[in-house]
């Protein structure tokens, strides 16, 4: 049987999830060559770490999704925009992987 969260449990969800919601509203415009990180509480990757940097490679004009027959309407993929290329080191390569730019942030210099 689940367990019913605490009001105290209830509220650290309501602030978390009103963090994420305004955090994924907040718009960066990205640039090549700009260096990037993920915004707090919105990596759903696992490349790059959390305030490990990524270079921006290319903002794509209109966003591409995922086969959706691979991934489903329960997965936290399913129809996610991704608008944006990055570069990142994966043990010791430069690959381009590709993300949804909503998620992320501009690197602090």
């Amino acid at each position: 049987m689940a367990r019913t969260p605490t009001p105290e449990e209830i509220t650290v969800l309501n602030r978390n999830l009103t963090r994420g919601f305004e955090s994924m509203l907040a718009k960066h415009t990205f640039k090549p060559g700009q260096f990037v990180r993920w915004k707090e509480g919105l990596k759903n990757k696992s490349l790059p770490e959390y305030n490990t940097p990524a270079i921006v490679w290319e903002t794509l004009p209109s966003p591409i999704f995922d086969n959706t027959k691979t991934i489903t309407a329960g997965s936290k993929y399913f129809k996610e925009p991704l608008d944006i290329v990055l570069g990142v080191m994966d043990e010791g390569a430069f690959i381009l992987l590709h993300y949804d730019s909503r998620r992320l942030e501009p690197m602090p210099q």
